[in-house]
């Protein structure tokens, strides 16, 4: 039941009922579970480094660092500390009133011990007139605990994670976030001795991250020898998701709507915001006292050092690639590069042609890179490390959390179990490419595999949507209600499963439209053959494996002609403005008509359409290339040279597609709607 008071809640977020129906749902169905090859291990997908190896990444980080190269460290700091207290909570509202549990013992016992001590023993004084050794002595252990984290005392219950006493020292206790500078100064300033440092915070809590910093700062500048440049960003409210009780309904808190953050996921784009050729990134309680800040330092270096070696190499490869000048010798070693080094499989190069196998390549280098510190598996919470398939039947590295596995397959079941390693959310990312551009990291992730978590809210229990990103898939088509299933599946078994289909189409008014505006004729017929075919829902169908998928949008992919009649790939962005699009892609093909070979054209996405012009001849039928082996499925599209028939100018349009997928009512529903 939507309320007033919630409708209006949405409209300040920019979430609409819709999409809080679809999260719901989320929290009923759960997500797909993710196929595993196998679980990662030393040697399969994890670097156990020796001795001289390491010296020899620690080497490429310090050289790194003495470049003009450009190092954040990205922390996520809107945490809330409620699941920490989760335990104490419970005691405030129990019917007893002295510590009862092992862990209620335990953190009375030991509460000298805190670093936050001090602070509370002031409070309970400003409160209650007694110090903390006094209200214990009466017996007045709840006052003790409201101090701690209720509004009247410190507010720990509501404060996040970042702004908590964690560590003392004998100057003086420090937060995380200090615990961050200070790792910032050891790893991760740049030659100038300058320090980039990131931190995403909730709206409610940035003036007080901003009041904490200006106060330390210059205090950790001077012990440290370093200029810090502090920045903040809130995770954007639209990519908040509901919470839901243990009944999958919303979750409320004194009637009141719950949304919490959408998980690091939802952080993409803050992430995608910074200007930085290399990040660091690191949950914000993440630290360690000074003490033991030396182990910590050399592995984020370690880590720092196998991504630039990598990436350094990488960019070789691309550049080789971009010649056109490589051997078949050069190309399987880039091969072996890409498997033994980068892990990343597809059991179909074996038997791709040479210039096949380059554009393959360049999509599989020509991407944001990450490397994530690995430690024991102990039994600790976190991410583990699997080789999982993609939806183009690669396999390669993911961290993936256990309900994304299915633990009643046995198999599966006991690869989680025996995993040997988890990731504690501590990685590092290169996110330019080999030209310099920066990436859209948006592009690289995939929303089918978010995943259910469990926190909690005032003591109570709740689950929240985590969305690791937006790789654009709208929907999984369940194949067993699908009522093309048979269609589906007489068709894919052909050798050929496309079908072909050409239309003389009405040119005339985007002729003349072009011709007024003075705009290219051909990149208008584009945006407008990419905006018809999206609005069909069967154009945006793509098998994946053994998935139909649905995405929520669709990327043009084109030829674009040199003057020496060859002609190089294209992905263009696609954008509802025509003339949005119409300038970005001139210029992308004013870049590439300059550019030898075939695939000069950044990377490559499942969400395409691919077209092509051929201004030469008015056809009247056309049989496009497809690629059987690797599972072809996305519509191909092209169109002729146009004809005067009477007053009007006509264009040939040929649409090929994959018959298991629609059929020729789909594709007249796409001629309906294009609107030329």
């Amino acid at each position: 039941m939507i309320t007033t008071q919630d409708k209006e809640l949405l409209a300040k977020k920019g979430i609409t009922e819709e999409q809080i129906v679809e999260q719901l749902a989320c929290f009923q169905t759960g997500f797909p579970f993710l196929k595993l090859d196998a679980a990662a291990s030393i040697e399969k997908g994890i670097l156990a480094p020796d001795a001289e190896e390491q010296k020899a990444y620690l080497a490429a980080w310090d050289a790194y660092t003495n470049t003009d190269k450009t190092v954040v460290k990205f922390v996520p700091a809107s945490g809330a500390a409620s699941r920490m207290f989760k335990n104490l909570f419970e005691f405030l509202s129990a019917d007893y009133d002295r510590p009862t549990t092992k862990f209620e013992q335990t953190f009375f016992d030991g509460i000298k011990n805190f670093a936050f001590y001090d602070d509370l023993n002031v409070a309970c004084q400003r409160i209650d007139g007694k110090d903390i050794p006094g209200l214990i002595e009466d017996g007045n252990y709840k006052a003790v605990v409201s101090a701690l984290l209720e509004t009247a005392g410190l507010n720990y219950g509501a404060l996040p994670k970042g702004l908590l006493k964690f560590h003392k020292y004998p100057e003086g206790s420090r937060t995380p976030m200090e615990e961050h500078l200070a790792e910032g100064a050891l790893y991760a300033a740049g030659k100038s001795g300058k320090v980039n440092v990131h931190f995403t915070v909730s709206t409610e809590h940035r003036e007080l991250f901003k009041k904490l910093v200006a106060e330390k700062v210059d205090e950790f500048s001077k012990r440290y020898g370093v200029d810090y440049y502090i920045t903040f960003s809130e995770q954007k409210p639209s990519t908040d998701t509901i919470a839901a009780d243990m009944d999958n309904q919303p979750f409320r808190d004194n009637g009141k709507l719950l949304f919490r953050p959408g998980g690091h996921g939802a952080l993409i784009e803050n992430l995608n915001d910074l200007d930085a050729d290399i990040i660091f990134i690191k949950n914000i309680d993440n630290v360690v006292p000074d003490r033991l800040k030396a182990d910590t330092v050399t592995y984020k270096k370690l880590i720092a050092g196998v991504l630039v070696t990598l990436q350094e190499q990488v960019f070789e490869y691309l550049t080789l690639l971009d010649s056109g000048k490589y051997t078949h010798d050069q190309m399987m070693e880039m091969l072996q590069f890409l498997q033994k080094k980068l892990f990343c499989k597809n059991p179909e190069t074996k038997d791709l042609e040479d210039s096949v196998l380059a554009i393959y390549l360049k999509n599989k280098f020509n991407r944001p890179m990450r490397v994530c510190g690995m430690v024991k598996n102990v039994g600790e919470p976190g991410g583990g490390p699997f080789l999982a398939y993609n939806s183009d039947g690669t396999i390669s590295l993911q961290i993936l959390e256990s309900s994304q596995i299915d633990m009643d397959d046995p198999e599966k079941k006991e690869m989680f179990e025996k995993g040997t390693h988890f990731n504690p959310v501590d990685l590092v990312c290169a996110v330019r490419d080999y030209k310099g551009h920066k990436f859209d990291l948006v592009k690289y992730v995939d929303k089918a595999t978010g995943f259910i978590s469990y926190k909690s809210k005032n003591g109570k229990d709740l689950k929240a949507l985590e969305l690791p990103g937006l790789y654009q898939i709208e929907k999984i088509i369940d194949i067993a209600t699908w009522n093309r299933r048979e269609h589906y599946e007489h068709f894919s078994a052909f050798d050929d499963p496309f079908f072909g289909v050409t239309v003389q189409v009405d040119c005339t008014r985007a002729y003349q439209e072009a011709k007024t505006k003075g705009i290219s004729f051909s990149l208008l017929v584009l945006h407008r053959i990419t905006t018809a075919a999206a609005a069909v829902e069967e154009f945006r169908y793509r098998i994946e494996g053994d998935k139909v998928v649905c995405y929520d949008s669709l990327l043009p992919e084109a030829t674009v002609g040199r003057d020496d009649h060859t002609f190089s790939f294209a992905a263009f962005e696609y954008d509802p403005d025509e003339l949005v699009f119409i300038r970005r892609a001139k210029a992308e093909m004013e870049r590439l008509q300059v550019t030898t070979g075939l695939n000069k054209g950044g990377t490559f996405h499942p969400n395409a359409i691919h077209y092509s012009a051929v201004p030469w001849l008015s056809f009247t039928d056309m049989k496009h290339p497809t690629n059987m082996r690797s599972g072809d499925s996305v519509p191909k599209i092209s169109t002729g040279k146009y004809f005067r028939d009477g007053e009007r100018l006509m264009m040939p349009v040929s649409v090929t597609c994959h018959h298991g997928l629609m059929d020729g009512y789909h594709v007249a529903q796409f001629i309906e709607k294009l609107h030329l």
